[in-house]
């Protein structure tokens, strides 16, 4: 299980891992994987690699596309 920061590091980032993404929707690791080959889970191919774009799985999570940040003067 993650903890708030955990989670909250994950959904600041650009992109995650499946796993990862997994572990923010509260499943398993192979729901996870089957859920990103189905298109459950949106995702980009790098190569053999399947990384999750994080704007599409806050969006998922019925948070806005972004984080607000505080840009330094």
């Amino acid at each position: 299980m993650l903890t708030q920061e955990q989670r909250d590091e994950i959904l600041a980032g650009a992109t995650t891992t499946v796993p990862l993404a997994g572990k923010v929707l509260g499943i398993g690791l192979s729901r996870a994987y089957q859920s990103a080959r189905v298109g459950e889970i949106p995702t980009v191919r790098m190569g053999r690699k399947m990384i999750v774009p994080v704007p599409k799985l806050r969006e998922m999570l019925g948070l806005p596309p972004h984080t607000q940040t505080a840009i330094a003067a």
